[in-house]
């Protein structure tokens, strides 16, 4: 019969999963609850969608023995007590991100999951996506050497009303999946700096950047936004070469690898005199620099997702239910908890930040 999921919320992230989930023959979605738009906002989209049950009240959706699965896509400030509220009920948890609006709640949630024994799991489905798990194989296997340093980027304008700027700055819609990124490749976080920029509504950041030191060493420098538009692609540097996820980041399906010519390449002390003659001579031969940049260029690989880029998450999730398996190697809770502990801090030292700039004459 497969698995019965039950959905929390009637927003744009749950009509879109619904799309992904329709492509999954073990998943079978038995009802929806709109907590926020009541009973008839759930049966409409219930109607859209083929659900059988609707709902205006979470209890009575949880209270259902035949749901074994919850997903989350409510406003992100009741993530965390909606989140508490399935595990209590006994379900596996799949909530979308921020599953948080603070560290606190965060804790909170990864305490719950844990004490509990019922999977949770916060949908960072970047981390699912091809071109993520070979840039992370790459990274882990050595082929860049040591990692040293992470840049990455997030962000495109949205209208000054937009929601993500309204539920509580970019810094907590947007800087998960950088943040996630940063701390699954480069391990966890020692020191934050940041430094974010008001929208024109004067209310929540709209733009922000972050520098990160990792107890590893590595640093990384990350930015999101809801005013610009960014790069959209992240680097992961080390000492023999660098992998790119190419953008958009969101959806990436494309990664450059380039290696490293050594320091000998680049005419370093010690070079025997004819090799730094030949290089010179080279440098005068347009073919030979074209054939030099394309060796610059790298290598670039096609890790397709598929015909969505949410199935690789919900394929990830089904099949961590169907095992038994209690809490994801992709994106565990500790992953989870540390980056919420990021954008924690981030957001408060944005905060301060902004507080002492208004204070100057």
């Amino acid at each position: 019969m497969g698995l019965r999921l039950g959905v929390l919320g009637t927003g744009r992230m749950a009509s879109t999963m619904m799309g992904a989930v329709a492509s999954l023959p073990a998943l079978t979605v038995a009802g929806v609850a709109s907590p926020s738009g009541g009973v008839e906002r759930a049966q409409s989209f219930a109607a859209s969608f083929g659900i059988g049950h609707a709902y205006g009240d979470v209890e009575s959706l949880l209270a259902r023995d035949d749901i074994d699965i919850v997903y989350i896509a409510t406003e992100t400030s009741s993530h965390a007590r909606l989140s508490l509220a399935a595990l209590e009920a006994g379900k596996s948890v799949l909530c979308e991100k921020p599953f948080a609006s603070s560290f606190t709640e965060a804790r909170s949630v990864v305490e719950a999951a844990r004490r509990s024994k019922n999977l949770f799991m916060e949908a960072v489905w970047t981390l699912l996506l091809p071109a993520y798990g070979q840039a992370e194989e790459i990274v882990g296997s050595g082929r860049i050497g040591r990692p040293a340093h992470l840049t990455a980027s997030f962000g495109y304008p949205v209208p000054r009303s937009g929601a993500q700027v309204a539920r509580g700055g970019v810094l907590l819609d947007r800087a998960v999946y950088p943040v996630s990124l940063a701390v699954k490749l480069l391990g966890p976080v020692q020191s934050v700096v940041a430094a974010t920029i008001i929208g024109e509504e004067g209310q929540e950041d709209a733009h922000a950047s972050l520098q990160l030191v990792h107890a590893s060493g590595a640093h990384s420098q990350l930015a999101v936004s809801a005013a610009v538009l960014l790069s959209n692609t992240a680097v992961i540097s080390g000492s023999e070469g660098s992998v790119t996820l190419e953008a958009p980041l969101l959806g990436s399906e494309w990664i450059t690898i380039r290696r490293s010519m050594g320091a000998s390449q680049a005419g370093a002390v010690g070079t025997p005199p004819f090799k730094q003659r030949l290089k010179m001579r080279l440098r005068s031969v347009p073919l030979a620099r074209r054939v030099q940049q394309r060796l610059f260029d790298g290598r670039r690989e096609h890790q397709s997702y598929g015909g969505s880029q949410y199935r690789p998450l919900l394929d990830h999730f089904v099949a961590l239910v169907e095992s038994g398996t209690k809490e994801s190697g992709v994106v565990p809770l500790d992953l989870s908890l540390e980056v919420a502990r990021v954008i924690d801090q981030a957001r408060t030292i944005g905060n301060s930040s902004r507080a002492q700039s208004e204070l100057m004459p």
